[in-house]
């Protein structure tokens, strides 16, 4: 999904989450899409790696999301 050219849409670029991804690590954050409690997606933004993070586990046991408009 944060791939370069990762598109749902034949009228999609692909770049989108894909520059997301590379202004989020270059940073030094995390990114990460998961399931919102609403339905559809919802994406986390974590400025300091969770614990669980560092060992592999994909579950953030703490997340900072963007406010939405």
């Amino acid at each position: 999904m944060f791939s370069h050219g990762f598109s749902t849409t034949n009228a999609g670029t692909g770049f989108g989450l894909a520059i997301v991804r590379t202004i989020v690590e270059a940073h030094g954050w995390v990114v990460s899409a998961t399931e919102s409690e609403t339905g559809g997606a919802r994406f986390e933004v974590r400025t300091t790696p969770a614990p669980s993070t560092r060992f592999g586990s994909e579950t953030p046991t703490s997340a900072r999301s963007a406010p939405t408009q």
